[in-house]
């Protein structure tokens, strides 16, 4: 019976040359084709008699050769924390990871669970639910004391704010797309008309950059603007239009914030839910299309584990030049 072929880690002694086979402890014959896929040199790895007979192919990205020993390198990530609002949004991707539970902290809500992909350690964090009104713990206060706990303890090299939000069709959205993060994080809920108070309510925390993850992968890109309600008032509209924002949320500038206080990249993948100018109300599409967007979710944040997971952070955003 065809096994699939494990991924070669770093520890195994593995060579390449341009002309010539890769050789791995873990696979009887390998041969590898550059194929294409973006500038940072993903390769198609095709195992040949692996586990007993027959063929299996997997994509390895991030496999770069070292023109002076001709060494296998590969740039990897050791640990992605993903942190997640909602359990619903949640349970297609802890299901399709096969995560465990983890300890997290007592007495909060905060549930954690640990998966291993390519290598790479995957911990999600869910905000839980609240003891008092049994809901999602959903907001920028859960949000940034779920995403400190873990981030601190488990020390990342990538930060990831995921969920469903609200997009507009006026820049091209549409329910069930996919949003990237792009330039920065901002609020359009905390109006402090005093200097120099007005720039630190609004935030702008950095987000990676992440052109080519977004190319590869056919995902949209945009400005995330967060705010503790679902709806928005004409006061976080003008906000809104102000910054350029593509995606409505509830949490990812909080994330930011603790991601740029522990000084690690932070990167918003979210599925829409709602359209915010649509002639539907939010609730109505929110409930509607909840189950969908969340699926569309796992799907996308499966696809950006296992692309960032053999590469670096640097590699997320392709050249620089």
């Amino acid at each position: 019976q065809l096994m699939a072929p494990r991924v070669p880690t770093l520890g195994e002694a593995v060579t390449q040359h341009d002309d010539g086979p890769i050789v791995g402890a873990c696979l009887d014959e390998v041969h590898a084709n550059p194929v294409g896929v973006d500038e940072t040199f993903a390769y198609e790895i095709e195992a040949v008699r692996c586990g007993g007979g027959g063929h299996a192919r997997i994509l390895v990205g991030g496999v770069r050769l070292c023109p002076a020993n001709d060494a296998y390198h590969q740039p990897h990530m050791e640990r992605i924390v993903i942190v997640m609002a909602m359990g619903a949004e949640a349970a297609p991707l802890l299901d399709r990871l096969g995560a465990v539970p983890i300890a997290a902290t007592e007495p909060l809500s905060f549930a954690w669970h640990r998966a291993v992909r390519l290598g790479c350690e995957v911990i999600v964090a869910v905000n839980g639910r609240d003891a008092r009104h049994d809901v999602d713990t959903i907001g920028t206060q859960p949000a940034a004391l779920n995403s400190f706990l873990v981030a601190a303890r488990h020390r990342p090299d990538l930060l990831v704010t995921a969920g469903t939000a609200g997009g507009w069709a006026r820049s091209g959205g549409c329910i069930g797309d996919v949003y990237l993060s792009a330039d920065r994080f901002v609020y359009h809920d905390r109006r402090i008309a005093l200097p120099g108070y007005d720039t630190y309510g609004v935030g702008s925390y950095p987000a990676v950059r992440a052109d080519a993850l977004a190319r590869v992968l056919g995902f949209k890109r945009g400005i995330v603007t967060t705010g503790n309600s679902l709806d928005e008032n004409d006061d976080d509209r003008r906000m809104i239009e102000a910054s350029g924002a593509r995606v409505k949320d509830m949490e990812a500038a909080a994330v930011a914030w603790v991601g740029e206080l522990l000084d690690v990249p932070v990167l918003a993948v979210k599925a829409i839910t709602d359209l915010v100018d649509s002639h539907a109300g939010t609730v109505e599409q929110f409930e509607a299309n909840l189950a969908m967007a969340s699926r569309r979710l796992c799907d996308a944040l499966v696809a950006v584990v296992d692309w960032c997971a053999p590469r670096s952070v640097a590699d997320l955003g392709g050249p620089t030049s």
